[in-house]
């Protein structure tokens, strides 16, 4: 990726409007580019631009093209008797798993 479009993209993650970049957090999650995956941790995790569940909600939409059939991320929600967990997995690899008691 050009340094051009990587200073762009960590210029809106640090400064510009949330609803500029939030489509592509997923996108960008998977990209290669290490300084941009710094900023949006940053911006998702130490300013907390978005809640957690609407991050996981943006996640679970995600797309690489309009045409593709399938979603890059698959968020798998359980419930049992006493507990419920939530998954998240890239490419059949679980990225994030995490049990609440009640």
């Amino acid at each position: 990726m050009p340094r051009v479009v990587v200073d762009e993209i960590i210029n809106d993650l640090e400064n510009g409007e949330k609803s500029n970049w939030a489509w592509a957090i997923g996108v960008l999650l998977v990209s290669g580019n290490e300084d941009i995956k710094k900023y949006l941790k940053k911006a998702l995790l130490d300013d907390k631009k978005f809640r957690a569940r609407s991050v996981l909600s943006l996640l679970n939409v995600t797309k690489i093209l309009a045409s593709d059939k399938d979603f890059l991320f698959q968020i798998i929600e359980k419930e049992m008797e006493t507990k419920f967990s939530i998954t998240v997995e890239f490419r059949g690899k679980i990225l994030f798993e995490n049990f609440i008691d009640f």
